[in-house]
């Protein structure tokens, strides 16, 4: 191999490097959404259905059993699963007790407590 042959290799190493670095970047962190969230509470439970999907019922306050806020929040493959600095997370971070924010997206069936698909599910820093 020629020394041409090499630097144009070596380059294309660089450069599929740098190129899957960004991807990796902006895969791990996601613009989170501004506007209030839908709900915000701690989880009281978690039905996974999946690696990526399943349901987690949120309380905004656990101790009442009707009046405050409530919801069954189904985590789909679209839910951006983060954390509060944006970066992606898994499904089985979502645990019993944890803070979340989540935001809807499409109907949510008007029961109590009310159900929904997540468009995007915060989890809080533990202890918070």
């Amino acid at each position: 191999m020629n020394r041409l042959h090499l630097g144009i290799l070596v380059g294309m190493i660089f450069a599929l490097v740098a190129l899957g670095g960004a991807s990796c970047s902006q895969q791990q962190s996601v613009e989170l959404p501004t506007s209030p969230p839908s709900i915000a509470g701690t989880i009281t439970h978690v039905d996974p259905a999946g690696e990526r999907i399943g349901s987690i019922r949120v309380e905004a306050v656990p101790e009442d059993e009707a009046g405050s806020d409530k919801a069954v929040v189904r985590i789909e493959q679209a839910t951006q699963l983060v954390d509060a600095t944006g970066r992606a997370i898994a499904f089985n971070d979502l645990q019993v007790g944890r803070k979340v924010r989540a935001w809807f997206t499409g109907p949510v069936a008007e029961s109590y407590p009310v159900q929904a698909r997540a468009a995007t599910v915060i989890l809080e820093p533990a202890g918070k």
